[in-house]
C-alpha cells in the first residue's frame, strides 16, 4: 500500500508540474486572487490613493491630506481627522473615506491662558457641539511644566490648533488624553521644549507640527496614523521616534519610523548617529534621511527598489553607498548635501534626476556607470570640487545647467558614446555641431570648425579664458551661453548667426567691446545685462526689437547707433546706463517716438537723441 501510494503521489506531483507549466497565466490569475484593492476616496469621491495589498495585510497611506470645502459664507471649516475603516487585515475590496472635525472661526473664547473654538458633528439636519480646539495659547513667558486643560465648558478638549504653542517658551507640556488632533505649527519653534506627549487618542499630526523644536530627544507618537515628512523638521537633537504596538501604519526600529510592515522607511531624527536601514525596505520616503548633522555613512540596502525625491535633502552624510535596485536617482535627492565625498551607483541607475547633486561642494569624484540615459536640469550644477566628468556611453540626454558652476572641473572623458564626444576637454554633440559645456578650469578654447550652436550655458561662469574666436560656421548661440565669462575684453559674433537668446552674455564683466551679426532682427531680453565695461556695441540694421533690460547697468556705454527698423523697446532697455550721452537714429524724429515702448525703456533727458543719422 505504502509503494502504491508513492506511485500516486508522484504521480498527482508530475501532473501538478505539467499544468503549471501549460498555463502560467492561470496561476498568476490566482495570485490576483490574494491580493485585495484599498481606495482612498477624498470627500468629493476624488481617488486620493489607491493600492493591491496582499490578503489580510495592512494597507499604509501615501496619498495627499483629505480635503472638504466648507460652504460660501459659512464660518466653519472642515478638518481633516481620521479614516472611516481600519487600515488593518485587509480581507476584501474596501473604499475608504475621510472623516473630518467642524471647527467654528467665528468669536473665539478666551478663558484664562487659553483661546477656544467649538468644535461641531453634523447630525442629520441638526449641528452638535462635541468640544473645543484650543485655537491659542496666551501666555507666551511661561518656562515650567504646562498641562494642557482636558475639558473646557463641560466638554472635552479635542484639538491643538494650528501654531498654538509656536515660540512658546514651555520646557514640558502634558497633553490630556483626549485629543485627537495635532494642527500644523502646533509646537513650531519651541526652542525650549525638551518633552511632550502625545496621547493615545491622537490620530493625525499635521504639517511641520514640531518644527524647530530643538531640544526634543525623544517623542513617542503611539497611535498617530496620518503624518507629514515635515513634522520634525530641524529638531536637530531628535535621536528617537517611538510608536504604539497597536499602531495601524507604523513602527519604529532603532528609534526611526517605518511602516507598518517595514516596507517603506518613513523618517530617520535629525539627531540619530549611524544607523543601518532595515533589510525589509523597498522604499525611501521623501526627506527620510534629511539634514542628518551626526550621520558621516549610510548604505541602501539591496532591497531598496524605489525612492522618492530629496531624500538625503540637507543631510551632511559623507559617504553613501547604494546596493538597492533602484532606476533612478530622482530629483533633488542629494541636493545641499555639502560633506558628501564619495558615492557609489549602481549599474541600474538610468535616470539623475534635476538637480539631484546639487551644491554638493566636497564631491571630488562621480562614476557614472553605462546604464546612465539621462541627466536632468541641474543636476551637478554648484558640485565645486569635481574636476572630471565621465560621459557613460549609454547618456543620451543632458537637461539644462547640469554642469555649471564647477569651478575645479579640468575635463569631460568619454569611450564611446553615439550622441556625444569631447574635443579640447570640452563636451560636444557627436558630430560637433553643437558645444554643451566647456571646463571651467580652462585657459584658452579653440572651438571646433564644424560647430553650429553654443549650447545653453557653454561658458558659464569660464571666468579664466580671456579670448574667444568663434568659427563661421556658427549659425546659433542660446540663453546664458557666456553668462559671467568676465574676462573676455572683445568678442566678434560672425555673421552667420541668426539667432542669440536672452541673457546670452550677461554679466561679461570686462567686455569692453562686441560685433553682432548683420542678419540679427531682435536683442533678446537682458542680453549685455550687468556688462560693466562695454563701450562699442553695434545694433544691426535688421533689428525690429530690444527686448526687456538690453543694456541693463552698461554703466560705461557712451553711445548707440540705432537703425529706423527699430519698432520696440521692451522695459528699462537702458536703465542704469548713466553714462549714455548719445542715441544716432537714422530715422525722423516722428519714426522715433512712434517706436512702441519708448516710454518705458528707461532713457533719461540726460541722453541726446540724434535724428537722421546717415
Amino acid at each position: 500500500m505504502k509503494k502504491s501510494f508513492g506511485i500516486l503521489g508522484l504521480a498527482f506531483l508530475v501532473l501538478c508540474s505539467c499544468n503549471a507549466n501549460s498555463n502560467s497565466s492561470e496561476s498568476a490569475s490566482f495570485s490576483d486572487i490574494n491580493k485585495h484593492k484599498v481606495s482612498f476616496l477624498n470627500y468629493d469621491g476624488s481617488t486620493l490613493f489607491e493600492k493591491n495589498v496582499d490578503d489580510r495585510n495592512n494597507i499604509f497611506y501615501e496619498g495627499e491630506e483629505p480635503t472638504r470645502k466648507a460652504p460660501n459664507n459659512k464660518t466653519y471649516y472642515y478638518d481633516f481627522y481620521k479614516w472611516d475603516a481600519p487600515l488593518t487585515n485587509i480581507k476584501e475590496d474596501i473604499v475608504v473615506k475621510p472623516i473630518f472635525h467642524i471647527i467654528e472661526t467665528k468669536n473665539p473664547i478666551d478663558r484664562d491662558d487659553y483661546t477656544y473654538r467649538p468644535m461641531y458633528k453634523i447630525e442629520g439636519n441638526d449641528i452638535k457641539t462635541i468640544g473645543y480646539e484650543i485655537y491659542k495659547y496666551n501666555n507666551f513667558d511661561f518656562e515650567g511644566t504646562l498641562e494642557v486643560p482636558s475639558t473646557f465648558n463641560n466638554l472635552p478638549v479635542l484639538r491643538i490648533g494650528e501654531a498654538c504653542f509656536m515660540e512658546c517658551n514651555i520646557k514640558r507640556i502634558i497633553l490630556p488624553s483626549t485629543i485627537e488632533v495635532i494642527d500644523q505649527f502646533a509646537f513650531n519653534s519651541c526652542t525650549n521644549l525638551e518633552y511632550v506627549n502625545i496621547p493615545d487618542n491622537t490620530y493625525s499630526l499635521k504639517r511641520a507640527a514640531f518644527y524647530y523644536s530643538e531640544k526634543l530627544e525623544t517623542i513617542s507618537i503611539n497611535n498617530i496614523n496620518f503624518l507629514r515628512e515635515d513634522n520634525f523638521l530641524l529638531c536637530k537633537n531628535l535621536n528617537r521616534l517611538n510608536v504604539s504596538e497597536k499602531n495601524q501604519q507604523f513602527k519604529t526600529i532603532e528609534g526611526c519610523l517605518y511602516s507598518k510592515s517595514e516596507d517603506v522607511l518613513v523618517k530617520i531624527p535629525e539627531g540619530k548617529g549611524n544607523v543601518e536601514i532595515s533589510n525589509n525596505t523597498r522604499k525611501i520616503k521623501s526627506e527620510a534621511i534629511a539634514r542628518l548633522d551626526k550621520m558621516k555613512e549610510i548604505t541602501i540596502p539591496q532591497s531598496v527598489i524605489d525612492m522618492e525625491e530629496a531624500v538625503f535633502f540637507e543631510s551632511k552624510v559623507e559617504s553613501i553607498t547604494i546596493l538597492g535596485n533602484i532606476d533612478s536617482i530622482p530629483d533633488r535627492t542629494f541636493l545641499y548635501c555639502r560633506n558628501l565625498k564619495e558615492i557609489n551607483i549602481p549599474n541600474s541607475i538610468k535616470t539623475i534626476g534635476a538637480r539631484a547633486f546639487y551644491d554638493c561642494r566636497l564631491l571630488e569624484n562621480i562614476i557614472m556607470p553605462d546604464s546612465v540615459n539621462t541627466i536632468g536640469d541641474f543636476a551637478f550644477a554648484y558640485c565645486t570640487s569635481l574636476k572630471e566628468i565621465y560621459i557613460p556611453n549609454s547618456l543620451k540626454n543632458i537637461g539644462d545647467g547640469a554642469f555649471i558652476q564647477l569651478d575645479s572641473l579640468e575635463k569631460f572623458s568619454i569611450l564611446n558614446n553615439p550622441f556625444y564626444t569631447v574635443y579640447e576637454d570640452a563636451l560636444y554633440s557627436k558630430n560637433y555641431e553643437e558645444l554643451y559645456r566647456v571646463p571651467q578650469k580652462k585657459t584658452n578654447i579653440n572651438i571646433h570648425g564644424a560647430t553650429k550652436v553654443i549650447k545653453a550655458d557653454a561658458f558659464y561662469w569660464c571666468s579664466i579664458i580671456n579670448e574667444i574666436t568663434l568659427p563661421n560656421s556658427l549659425m546659433k548661440i542660446e540663453k546664458y551661453a557666456f553668462y559671467f565669462c568676465n574676462n573676455v575684453y572683445e568678442l566678434d559674433i560672425p555673421d552667420t548667426v541668426l539667432s542669440i537668446e536672452e541673457s546670452a552674455f550677461e554679466g561679461m564683466e570686462s567686455l569692453i567691446r562686441i560685433h553682432l551679426p548683420n542678419n540679427l532682427t531682435v536683442l533678446e531680453s537682458s542680453l549685455f545685462e550687468n556688462c560693466a565695461l562695454l563701450q562699442e556695441v553695434n545694433i544691426p540694421s535688421k533689428v525690429t526689437k530690444i527686448g526687456d533690460e538690453v543694456f541693463y547697468n552698461c554703466i560705461n556705454l557712451p553711445s548707440l547707433v540705432i537703425y529706423d527698423s527699430l519698432k520696440e523697446f521692451g522695459k528699462d532697455v537702458f536703465a542704469a546706463c548713466n553714462m549714455l550721452d548719445d542715441i544716432y537714429f537714422t530715422g525722423s524724429e516722428a519714426q522715433w517716438k512712434s517706436i512702441k515702448g519708448l516710454s518705458n525703456c528707461a532713457l533719461t533727458s540726460e541722453t541726446t537723441i540724434h535724428f537722421e543719422y546717415k
